[in-house]
């Protein structure tokens, strides 16, 4: 049959001497067998005291005294919203973007070549770039900017640069990194 026991190396004469009885954590010893973490007596009324004044110092904080479970999903909804607006509102910004950005490309050796700072993050760069790979074959594109203190870099090359020239975009992103102090 299974054995259960619970033992922290203290003995009581009564269980009732242990007082409050918390658990406060859970793990897996091996197949079968869980090691579950407690607190008991003035430790145990400690640890309550002190999740009361989180939950009240949450209740302040969220300006809802009686359902402060009801307001921490309403912020999160309102947030998830907000994310889903904000990611929107950067697919509009690349869209606007690809428009415009090739009438900066200059003509170089019969490929056009597009170098070009923008104010975008990782993802929006990468994105622009996909928009343009396959309607420009001949683009060489070189994106640059920062985002949260970071250099990004991004580069295009497109289809009939790599068949004809042999070129890689790695081989771009090689020599423009070590130029940034990022290679």
């Amino acid at each position: 049959g299974d054995s259960i026991e619970l033992c922290g190396g203290t003995h009581v004469a009564h269980t009732g001497d242990i007082g409050q009885l918390r658990i406060v954590g859970e793990s897996a010893l091996a197949a079968g067998i869980r090691r579950l973490e407690a607190i008991t007596g003035a430790a145990a009324d400690a640890w309550v005291n002190e999740r009361l004044e989180q939950l009240e110092a949450i209740k302040d904080r969220l300006k809802q005294p009686q359902d402060p479970v009801a307001a921490v999903e309403q912020l999160l909804s309102r947030n998830t919203a907000l994310e889903k607006e904000v990611e929107q509102a950067a697919k509009e910004r690349v869209a606007a973007l690809s428009k415009d950005i090739l009438n900066d490309a200059r003509a170089v050796n019969g490929a056009r070549l597009l170098a070009k700072e923008v104010d975008l993050d990782a993802q929006g760069m990468k994105d622009l770039a996909f928009r343009l790979k396959d309607a420009n074959p001949d683009l060489l594109m070189v994106l640059g900017g920062r985002h949260d203190g970071k250099a990004l870099l991004t580069v295009l090359v497109g289809q009939q640069l790599i068949d004809e020239r042999g070129l890689k975009a790695t081989d771009v992103v090689k020599q423009l990194a070590s130029e940034i102090k990022g290679g």
